[in-house]
């Protein structure tokens, strides 16, 4: 953003059938953090688009 000086810090994921929920994350990530969005996040967007987790080539 021009002049603004600020910025915003998301996690978000792609699948085939489409993209997946977006994550704002307040002050910095961590492993706790991490595991909560994966376990929140990446599960409720599986389930959104009727994937089962074993058919999921996880990349990060």
């Amino acid at each position: 953003v021009k002049f603004g000086g600020r910025s915003i810090f998301v996690w978000g994921c792609f699948t085939s059938c489409g993209v997946g929920f977006l994550c704002k994350i307040e002050g910095g990530l961590n492993a706790e953090l991490y595991c909560r969005i994966l376990s929140e996040d990446f599960m409720e967007t599986l389930r959104y688009y009727e994937l089962d987790v074993s058919d999921v080539i996880f990349q990060q």
